[in-house]
């Protein structure tokens, strides 16, 4: 009797193995599940950056009304007599704070909850609303910029609350970025169409390219981002979503101007065209 032994390894595993083929459906189901999954991920990563960008940014402008109360408290507890045009100069920069704080919160606003309602628009002449942004905007930043509206309208419009902000954004953006002593000015053009509201002020050239991208998110110029100005992309965005709740047209152009420090200039325009209403 002969014994045969094999020297061949089973091919069978003793661990029972299941492995389905899935259909196409099946398939195409997970996928768009792990996709969404993913924007929900990418949303929420989103979202944490703006509330840390807005905590960073309110703590700042806090401390900068903190520190001007404190100045006014420790002074007088010193005998120091503040004048009125002292005091209201003082007002006037908490003021400004606290305006870039609301804002700060506004945009957040959109980008939490865009589908948040805006309220019942108010019939209001445009100019007043520029004429105030220049009077709060007055000595902003202490550069000698001032607002020059160059003429006067008495064009009205359907806005929302977030209009002021957007007056803000821009006109705070171009004394942001003007050199000193240097004016931002504002002309009004009144037509059959409606109306057109030019904002001009010298500041960081844009080329053809860069136009095309204000407004995006984040972007800044390269010769914004050269400057000692610091920013974070986001106010133009803010203003070109203001504007399309509004029904406004923004646009912006550059005119080259000169070179100082490795720094291009030129003069920087934003034009707002607001639809005469059919009613009118």
């Amino acid at each position: 009797m002969f014994l045969y032994v094999s020297l061949c390894k089973p091919t069978q595993s003793n661990d029972n193995i299941y492995n389905p083929v899935l259909g196409a459906e099946q398939l195409t189901s997970l996928a768009q599940e792990t996709l969404k999954i993913q924007d929900q991920k990418d949303s929420l990563t989103q979202k944490n950056k703006e509330v840390d960008d807005l905590l960073h940014e309110t703590r700042k402008l806090n401390g900068q009304i903190k520190t001007i109360c404190d100045l006014i408290w420790e002074s007088m507890n010193l005998g120091k007599d503040y004048s009125i045009e002292e005091l209201l100069n003082k007002i006037l920069d908490i003021h400004i704070c606290s305006y870039i704080i609301f804002n700060r919160f506004e945009y957040f606003d959109t980008v939490l909850n865009p589908g948040l309602p805006m309220g019942e628009p108010v019939r209001a002449i445009v100019f007043k609303k520029f004429d105030k942004m220049r009077k709060l905007l007055r000595g902003y930043m202490h550069k000698n910029v001032w607002i020059s509206i160059e003429s006067k309208s008495t064009f009205s419009y359907d806005l929302y609350p977030t209009f002021e902000t957007l007056l803000f954004v821009l006109l705070e953006n171009a004394i942001k970025y003007a050199p000193n002593h240097s004016p931002v000015t504002v002309t009004f053009t009144e037509g059959d169409d409606g109306l057109d509201a030019l904002i001009q002020s010298e500041g960081p050239y844009c080329s053809t390219q860069e136009l095309s991208s204000l407004g995006t998110k984040g972007f800044r110029s390269k010769n914004a981002q050269l400057t000692n100005t610091s920013g974070q992309g986001f106010g133009l965005n803010f203003a070109q979503k203001i504007c399309e709740m509004h029904g406004i047209k923004i646009s912006y152009a550059s005119q080259y101007g000169r070179k100082d420090h490795g720094v291009v200039y030129g003069t920087f325009s934003v034009m707002l065209k607001f639809p005469r209403l059919k009613e009118e």
